[in-house]
């Protein structure tokens, strides 16, 4: 949420598009995301099971889901419908995602640089990886889901 809030200033220097490519560039961010913390990522995705994953949400029910009355949940949820699809790419054809071809959408830029094909190194997990998902942290946070298994929260 700080990140959201501290662009607030610019929000007229956005994609006159945004609308348009937002789910295409998440999808591309979540991909990014996985290839360089293959091992943390992957294994919270696989970890969900076959349980819904939603980004429960108090204000925004476009990517995420809201509560609502009787503790249900309202909104379109897609970046926990890219969550799930991931997941299944994961799980059923991980090759799949080994190289990330730059979207080919206009101005798919960097810091005003061109994006380069991302491609998954296999090098062991780095020290943050191996730090920051002990066993028994997935287990943890496995345990918790299975207690409300309406929605596993990984973001």
């Amino acid at each position: 949420m700080t990140a959201k809030m501290r662009s607030k200033p610019y929000r007229d220097d956005s994609r006159p598009d945004w609308e348009e490519v937002r789910v295409k560039v998440m999808r591309w961010c979540l991909r990014a995301k996985l290839l360089h913390n293959w091992t943390t990522f992957s294994t919270l995705l696989l970890a969900t099971g076959d349980r819904p994953i939603v980004e429960d949400s108090r204000k925004d029910d476009y990517w995420g889901a809201k509560s609502g009355e009787d503790n249900l949940l309202a909104g379109r949820n897609v970046l926990g419908r890219l969550l799930m699809e991931l997941r299944e790419i994961v799980r059923n054809d991980p090759a799949r995602l080994e190289e990330l071809h730059p979207l080919e959408i206009p101005c798919f830029v960097l810091f005003g640089e061109a994006i380069p094909t991302l491609i998954k190194r296999n090098l062991p997990p780095t020290q943050n990886e191996v730090h920051g998902m002990r066993s028994e942290q997935i287990r943890s946070a496995a345990a918790r889901s299975s207690e409300n298994p309406s929605q596993d929260r990984l973001l």
